[in-house]
C-alpha cells in the first residue's frame, strides 16, 4: 500500500495520492519540545473541512495519535493537517 509521510511544524495539504481513496490508516507523532494540537481533515479546498480526529487534539511531547479505521477520500477532496508545533504524520492509503 502506498504512504504519504513527513513532518510539519504548521499546516499542510496532503493534496491527491491516488484520489479517490481509501485512509486505511494514519498516525500523527508530536516532535516538538511542548504540547502540541493538532486536527486533521478531509477537505474540499472551499471551506467545507471535515475533522477526522478531535479538533485542537492535544499530544504530549512524545505522543502519538494512531487511527486505525478506514476513511472514504472522495475525488477532488485531499487531507489537510492543522498543527500547532513539530509533527510526523504517516498515512496508509488504499
Amino acid at each position: 500500500m502506498p504512504v504519504l509521510k513527513g513532518s510539519t511544524s504548521g499546516s499542510i495539504n496532503l493534496v491527491g495520492y491516488n484520489i479517490p481513496s481509501t485512509i486505511e490508516s494514519f498516525s500523527i507523532v508530536n516532535k516538538d519540545v511542548s504540547s502540541v494540537t493538532v486536527t486533521v481533515y478531509i477537505s474540499d479546498g472551499e471551506g467545507n473541512d471535515v475533522a477526522i480526529t478531535a479538533v485542537g487534539y492535544s499530544l504530549a511531547v512524545g505522543q502519538a495519535y494512531i487511527r486505525k479505521m478506514p476513511i472514504k477520500v472522495s475525488p477532488n477532496n485531499y487531507i489537510y493537517i492543522v498543527a500547532s508545533g513539530d509533527i510526523d504524520y504517516y498515512f496508509t492509503i488504499d
